[in-house]
């Protein structure tokens, strides 16, 4: 199969004075001119490279009196990444014009990992991928209300279409929950009111199920995300209580008492906007897409919807962990104990 050639996919051309270009993408701004002024050469070759051209047909456009110009511009926009060689039917990827801004911002990140690659084995950035990779994903939303509803669109609107959607008002929710525990990759729980009891009834279920899960949550003026809990990685849901009881004395009276206002659709306020669905399915896409490191990764992101103060949370791990930690394992904790004979 032929290749072609095509702009990178985070970018995109607009014409400024005479034959000049620019190139633009989230976090590039990039000038194209010809030397002395040229032949209006880049106006006709920068046109076919937005949706990718074979190189023949690209110098068959142009003549041959620029057939050399041609090559040298092709040679240097390849060498600075501008321009990539892609096969044929790949040039032309079938991506919905609702997505195409998000693939396009995609584009911009290179599959994550915790391990840089080397030089030579730097991957490809490739917006459609990762796209697709969103809307592969299993995804298991769990909650009631307004925030579910908000974030089953947000990430539909984002491309995500593979989710199981638990209302866990619902009288046959216990089932149902645990199925769609055990189908998908990633748990994602939003409550419309805070409801500790059913993060904790999760956490052990993820638990056991091996299943990585994060929350939100609005609380007042306060949105919480996450803490995003990977079962032997990071700290869970029950080493976070425990480490937010030893800073906050009246956490579990509060938290108790929200549950108990919960069971009535009730709480003791908050503004009648939405915040936490946002930055949740951010989250999520980042979760699923793999192309950045969720910030919730083991900790709790906080924003005040008042001040607009935000923080970020580290959430450790803690060994006496009923739900995570040695207990839980039925062995005890150990410690080294210094020793000269």
């Amino acid at each position: 199969m032929k290749s072609q050639v095509r702009f990178a996919e985070r970018f995109v051309t607009l014409r400024e004075a005479g034959d000049e270009y620019r190139l633009l993408s989230a976090f590039e701004s990039l000038r194209l001119r010809t030397e002395n002024g040229g032949n209006d050469l880049l106006s006709r070759v920068l046109p076919l490279l937005r949706d990718g051209v074979a190189e023949e047909r690209l110098r068959s456009v142009v003549g041959p009196q620029d057939v050399a110009n041609v090559d040298l511009l092709l040679s240097e926009l390849l060498g600075r990444g501008l321009v990539e060689r892609v096969e044929a039917g790949d040039a032309l990827v079938s991506v919905d014009r609702r997505l195409a801004s998000q693939v396009r911002f995609l584009a911009n990140f290179p599959p994550f990992a915790d391990v840089p690659p080397l030089p030579d084995q730097f991957p490809r950035p490739s917006g459609s991928e990762t796209q697709a990779r969103i809307a592969r994903a299993q995804v298991a939303l769990i909650g009631s209300g307004d925030l579910l509803g908000r974030v089953e669109a947000q990430l539909t609107r984002a491309g995500l279409v593979a989710m199981t959607t638990v209302d866990i008002d619902d009288q046959d929710s216990d089932a149902r929950l645990r199925a769609a525990i055990r189908g998908s990759e990633l748990v994602v729980v939003c409550p419309d009111h805070q409801r500790v009891s059913l993060l904790r009834d999760l956490n052990r279920m993820c638990l056991e199920a091996g299943r990585t899960w994060t929350s939100a949550r609005t609380i007042g003026s306060r949105v919480e995300v996450g803490p995003t809990i990977v079962p032997g990685d990071t700290a869970c849901f029950g080493c976070y209580e425990l480490r937010r009881q030893s800073n906050d004395a009246g956490y579990r009276d509060g938290a108790e008492r929200a549950e108990l206002l919960a069971v009535d659709g009730l709480d003791t306020g908050r503004l009648a906007i939405e915040v936490a669905d946002g930055l949740l399915a951010a989250e999520v896409l980042k979760l699923v897409g793999g192309f950045s490191r969720p910030m919730t990764y083991g900790a709790l992101f906080s924003l005040d919807l008042v001040t607009l103060e935000s923080g970020l949370h580290p959430v450790l791990k803690i060994p006496r962990c009923a739900s995570c930690g040695a207990p839980a394992r039925n062995r005890p904790t150990t410690s080294v104990w210094p020793f000269t004979p």
